[in-house]
């Protein structure tokens, strides 16, 4: 590329064929740095036409530090980059549209993308509680002489409180005015939203069997799943409107059980990861993805249907992030596969010494298949990986 800055003439070359150019570039970061050029190029490369891009990894990091790494399967590259104090301190609780949510210890939540460097403060977090729970003194106690903050502590030590926002996604992108954001509560039947502009957070209760898991919000309302893959619509404007969805599972979910919305299509599917042992041999266990269609009969209300395959669609799992994308615009994506952030399809492993995996599974074989380890050996305190979706597009 040829260097210039704002004041400095720009490249003598004609806006078509900057455009053209342009066009050809099937990397984002590339994109990037083509729009940093100068003006005319800028132009040239429109933020809604950067090339599609299958999900980038945040690797495994540590919250006190402000590197981040992230691991391109479009290119097979990693990415590093310091991202100062946007989020030194901070974890990441969900990933949408190209966002990452960030939560800090008092629970104050806010909105970075990684591309842009963009951030957005959300509603102060009146109402939740704390990050830390009743046993965060005596672990903190037996790590006194280790460099690591409070957030570095994973679920399974029992130190986030019940209804602290542990899982946050949005609507849509923040450009849109619409725009509403899930916050899922650890270990409650409730979730709380609010919509890009409010003051305020609304707790919404589901009275569901179980801990809430997975919502989306769709058509004006809202579909919850909770950790067993139970649900129901609530509508957006009337709390007294609700509808069940039954499902019935006897298996022990490994990673949850999440809803993703195809946006170009309306469908809302339920992946749902789990264990089971086989009839013949109690003693043998075995691990098997099954994804099913929300469907509505107007006599028998909202029901799950299984499904063999999804066509040309993949879907991207991790703790706290649940998406899906059309395999036929992204490169390398694997139509009819879902994709796993990490080792042992959901097992978030303290003190993790050997990295982390990428596993994907093949819906219609039934197969799991691990790709060749990307991640390098992390801090044993890191936090576990997640996905987003690099985007250009700004908040307007």
């Amino acid at each position: 590329m040829i260097p210039c800055s704002e004041t400095a003439p720009s490249p003598s070359l004609p806006p078509e064929l900057l455009q053209l150019v342009a066009g050809k570039l099937t990397d984002v970061v590339d994109y990037i740095s083509f729009r940093g050029v100068c003006k005319s190029w800028r132009s040239a490369a429109r933020p809604g036409d950067a090339p599609k891009q299958l999900p980038w990894l945040l690797l495994p990091y540590n919250p006190a530090a402000p590197i981040r790494s992230f691991y391109s399967l479009s290119t097979a590259r990693t990415y590093s980059f310091d991202c100062g104090a946007a989020v030194v301190g901070r974890v990441v609780c969900g990933s949408s549209f190209g966002w990452l949510v960030l939560i800090a210890s008092d629970s104050a939540i806010s909105l970075w993308n990684p591309v842009t460097k963009a951030t957005m403060a959300l509603p102060p977090p009146t109402g939740f509680p704390s990050y830390l729970g009743p046993e965060a003194p005596r672990v903190l106690a037996k790590l006194k002489n280790r460099d690591v903050d409070e957030h570095c502590f994973p679920r399974a030590l029992y130190c986030i409180r019940r209804g602290y926002p542990c899982r946050v996604s949005l609507s849509s992108s923040p450009a849109d005015p619409d725009c509403v954001v899930l916050v899922i509560l650890s270990l409650s039947s409730t979730f709380a939203y609010c919509r890009i502009g409010d003051r305020d957070w609304t707790i919404r209760e589901t009275s569901l069997p179980h801990h809430v898991n997975s919502v989306v919000l769709h058509d004006g309302r809202f579909y919850v799943l909770d950790c067993f893959g139970a649900g129901v619509v609530l509508d957006v404007d009337d709390p007294s409107a609700r509808s069940d969805i039954p499902f019935s599972c006897g298996c022990l979910p490994l990673f949850g059980t999440f809803i993703a919305k195809v946006a170009d299509d309306n469908e809302l599917y339920m992946v749902h990861s789990y264990m089971g042992v086989l009839d013949d041999d109690p003693d043998e266990e075995y691990h098997r993805v099954d994804v099913f269609k929300l469907v509505n009969w107007e006599e028998e209300g909202y029901r799950w249907g299984k499904i063999d395959s999804v066509g040309d669609l993949a879907f991207f799992l991790s703790g706290n992030h649940a998406s899906v994308v059309r395999a036929t615009d992204c490169p390398r994506s694997r139509r009819d596969h879902v994709y796993f952030s990490e080792e042992d399809w959901g097992y978030v492993e303290f003190l993790k010494k050997d990295g982390h995996d990428i596993c994907v599974y093949d819906i219609n074989r039934g197969r799991f298949q691990r790709l060749p380890r990307q991640t390098k050996v992390v801090s044993d305190f890191s936090r576990s990986p997640t996905w987003v979706m690099p985007s250009l597009l700004e908040m307007l």
